[in-house]
């Protein structure tokens, strides 16, 4: 890890990828899918939802992500106060597409509350990563932002695109889109949030758990973008994404100086939540050893 924090540092540039405009993209259109059911892992301070993405949805996710482009994502690594980070990704600010994944997610997101806040939309920043053979993130903590037209983000959202066959054994409707006919969420039309404020506030509310190890035992380790780092694409990017997914595990660190920790393995179309700021548990992308690891990220916004 020190070596490999080291050469990080010396690729760093300081650019951040920029933001692909949303009328580049057509997204998979969202159909409505019953019996989504949140399985807690640490109470609501993190659990999954099988099923949140169909397997052909992820596939259109992918196959749009990879035509848009990738941009090399990294940091400045320890040496800079940095989690090491290596990956690729895409970035959007796309409302409407906010909104048709909160109109899935709403029945497993809305009861959440932080404080006396309530869960109201996602973050229209909406990021796609891709992991390939040797890339990870090493231990870090999401902070959480504030968004534009008022609200908090209090949760990391991430959604599996590429892993083990789904588990999900819901059902999808034969017609329907989500959000279509629908008022879109509150905010609707204006730019998330950017940065990376600490959070701050005071204890959480029903239904959310403090997390282990409190405030300030872990430095907040910023995204911050990388440079030019290692290519992708071509024939070699095709035959990795071919191959099963092995590694790319989610672990999650419980405590600032416990041992104890968990972890959780890319399924198809899952969804990952956790919460951030200051009540994150310090967690890392662990290496992909073969195949592509894809993950759609946005935020939860609390208001």
């Amino acid at each position: 890890m020190a070596k490999k924090g080291k050469k990080q540092q010396q690729e760093y540039s300081g650019g951040a990828p920029p933001i692909v405009p949303a009328k580049r993209i057509t997204w998979p259109k969202l159909r409505r899918r019953r019996e989504l059911t949140p399985r807690l892992i640490r109470g609501c301070d993190v659990f999954t939802v099988p099923g949140a993405l169909s397997a052909e949805e992820c596939e259109q996710f992918i196959g749009q992500a990879e035509a848009v482009g990738f941009q090399w994502q990294g940091s400045g690594g320890p040496a800079k106060g940095e989690a090491y980070r290596d990956n690729h990704r895409i970035s959007v600010e796309d409302n409407d597409l906010a909104a048709h994944l909160w109109t899935r997610l709403a029945p497993v997101l809305h009861p959440l509350q932080a404080g006396n806040r309530t869960a109201v939309r996602l973050n229209p920043n909406i990021r796609i990563y891709r992991y390939s053979p040797g890339q990870q993130f090493g231990a870090h903590i999401d902070e959480s932002v504030a968004v534009a037209g008022g609200g908090r983000t209090e949760y990391t959202l991430l959604a599996y695109l590429s892993g083990a066959p789904s588990t999900w054994e819901g059902e999808e409707e034969a017609e329907g889109v989500e959000g279509e006919g629908e008022e879109g969420g509150e905010g609707e039309g204006e730019r998330g949030g950017e940065g990376g404020e600490r959070e701050g506030e005071g204890a959480p509310g029903e239904g959310v758990r403090e997390a282990d190890g409190g405030e300030g035992q872990w430095r907040r380790e910023k995204e911050v973008a990388g440079g030019r780092g290692k290519g992708g694409g071509g024939k070699n990017q095709q035959q990795q994404q071919q191959q099963q997914l092995v590694g790319g595990e989610t672990v999650f660190y419980v405590g600032a100086r416990s041992q104890e920790s968990f972890e959780v393995s890319p399924e198809v179309g899952m969804a990952l939540l956790h919460r951030h700021g200051a009540r994150c548990l310090l967690h890392e992308a662990r290496e992909v050893k073969t195949g592509v690891k894809y993950v759609l990220r946005s935020d939860v916004v609390f208001k």
